[in-house]
């Protein structure tokens, strides 16, 4: 079964569980291709990246964090994720 969401780009809807993440978009996104890949979830949104997703996006933010003093763990923690060993 076939359905096309408002960007008119066509998904392959899959009954066993699976995604498949075509290679253009990880390329796109600075992915190589031959690279072990972490994949991690935070409502609503599925991060896939070479390493640490979600702090990869939050850099920004963990930054100004940062600068207030609270420490990446306490907003990890925060956000609903185990604290890390840095």
């Amino acid at each position: 079964m076939r359905t096309e969401n408002k960007r008119k780009t066509m998904v392959q809807k899959k009954e066993n569980g699976v995604l498949s993440v075509p290679s253009e978009l990880l390329l796109t996104a600075g992915i190589p291709l031959d690279c072990d890949l972490m994949i991690e979830t935070v409502p609503g949104v599925i991060l896939i990246g070479i390493e640490a997703p979600v702090q990869t996006v939050c850099k920004p933010y963990l930054k100004v964090f940062d600068e207030l003093g609270i420490e990446p763990n306490e907003v990890e923690a925060l956000m609903g994720k185990e604290k890390r060993t840095r």
